[in-house]
């Protein structure tokens, strides 16, 4: 069964713009956390917009040889499922930020084997009852899901 995490990126943040590629360490944001998400191997994929806004992104992570999508800047939902529209629907997607670079490959993996023992639909490492810090997260889910809620939502929100 085949797995993917997605890095949701863009540079026209409202409260820090460009945020994705400030460096740690001279490594830009993005690229530390495409990095730490495959270093055990988990395909990654960077997922972006269309927008003008976004093109430096692009740039960086070609320079990098980093994998990228790019689709809609307004509904993250259909870039999500746009950026799959060649897998399988029982494909494990992994939902992370580029100003997260902690979840690694060892998380994920481990959030993997969670969700597929315990057989859900949905999980996410977040909050207090995670026992992670503030701000670390990751989510996983099958791309039937996200496929679903792309036909069925039509909420600015939910896009979001």
């Amino acid at each position: 069964m085949r797995s993917i995490a997605l890095i949701q990126a863009r540079l026209s943040s409202s409260r820090l713009p460009a945020k994705v590629l400030l460096p740690i360490e001279n490594i830009p944001l993005v690229v530390l956390a495409a990095k730490r998400a495959s270093n055990t191997g988990i395909e990654v994929l960077v997922v972006t917009s269309t927008d003008v806004s976004d093109d430096m992104l692009c740039d960086e992570l070609k320079k990098k040889n980093i994998k990228y999508y790019r689709g809609s800047l307004n509904n993250t939902l259909n870039r999500f499922v746009s950026a799959l529209k060649e897998f399988d629907d029982q494909t494990i997607v992994f939902r992370l930020t580029a100003d997260n670079s902690f979840p690694d490959g060892s998380l994920l993996d481990e959030l993997e084997e969670n969700f597929k023992s315990q057989k859900l639909d949905y999980l996410i490492c977040n909050g207090h009852k995670s026992g992670l810090p503030h701000g670390l997260s990751a989510e996983v889910m099958r791309l039937c899901a996200l496929r679903e809620a792309s036909v069925r939502t039509e909420d600015l929100f939910d896009l979001e």
